[in-house]
């Protein structure tokens, strides 16, 4: 298994950009795991990939594994778990920040 570069993450994060868009994004899961689904099933995305840029966001919510901070002042991971349409209402487009984040965090990184 091969880790992803920078330039292959931005490659998947605009893909998935695109597909969210057409609602073709599998809207019930979180970035992780559509994130995943862009890119050749024998790579991977490093934990610390995640783990650098969501530190780096601005909204993080200081929990690694559910960066998306929760709009009803609950733990991340009871937003996440709770969230039945992860890309809609003000936690989707806290979630759609953080994308667009990624896209041009891992732009910069990839130059």
């Amino acid at each position: 298994m091969a880790a992803v570069t920078w330039g292959e993450l931005n490659t998947a994060a605009q893909k998935l950009k695109a597909a969210l868009a057409d609602l073709k994004g599998r809207s019930y899961v979180g970035l992780c795991s559509n994130l995943l689904n862009q890119i050749p099933l024998d790579d991977h995305i490093p934990a610390s990939m995640y783990k650098e840029v969501y530190s780096a966001w601005p909204e993080f919510s200081g929990d690694v594994q559910y960066p998306v901070p929760s709009p009803l002042n609950v733990a991340p991971y009871i937003a996440y778990r709770n969230e039945p349409n992860m890309y809609s209402g003000e936690y989707g487009e806290a979630r759609k920040r953080l994308l667009d984040f990624i896209i041009e965090y891992s732009a910069e990184k990839a130059a």
